[in-house]
């Protein structure tokens, strides 16, 4: 019996529609990042977080009524408007409100959180790539260089 070869569509990069999917949620972070400042300035920090957490809600809840493309990316941009928010906006926060014998520590702790985070996620597509892998006889894209 022959083998039958799976070609993974994601690792076809010569898509515009993938390019601005991926793309979407990081710009509009760092959009987001550069707006904080003067909102954290003119709102507060404690507005700013919610308006944070109220774009991701409203993201997630797109997320899941989604029926074409330009609803997921839109969605994908509110999500990175929270992040933008939030990353600029919290250890602010946890400045203001955090006693002054733990302030250094809670915002290490942030970081080191932000930091399990993105371990934790790229562990994670790594597990899911190489259980696919083994399963399925997808090979990636050979590196140049």
């Amino acid at each position: 019996m022959k083998k039958q070869m799976v070609v993974n569509q994601y690792y076809k990069f010569d898509s515009l529609l993938l390019t601005v999917f991926s793309s979407s949620l990081f710009l509009a972070a760092m959009t987001a990042a550069f707006l904080a400042g003067p909102l954290t300035r003119a709102f507060g920090r404690k507005w700013t977080l919610f308006t944070a957490a109220s774009t991701y809600v409203c993201g997630a809840c797109l997320g899941g009524v989604s029926v074409n493309f330009p609803m997921l990316v839109t969605r994908r941009m509110l999500v990175g408007a929270g992040v933008g928010l939030s990353i600029q906006a919290s250890p602010l926060y946890i400045s203001e409100m955090a006693p002054a014998q733990q302030r250094g520590m809670l915002n290490i702790m942030f970081q080191l959180m932000i930091t399990v985070g993105i371990l934790t996620a790229n562990r994670s597509l790594h597990d899911q790539f190489a259980l696919c892998t083994r399963n399925c006889e997808v090979h990636p894209p050979e590196v140049i260089g």
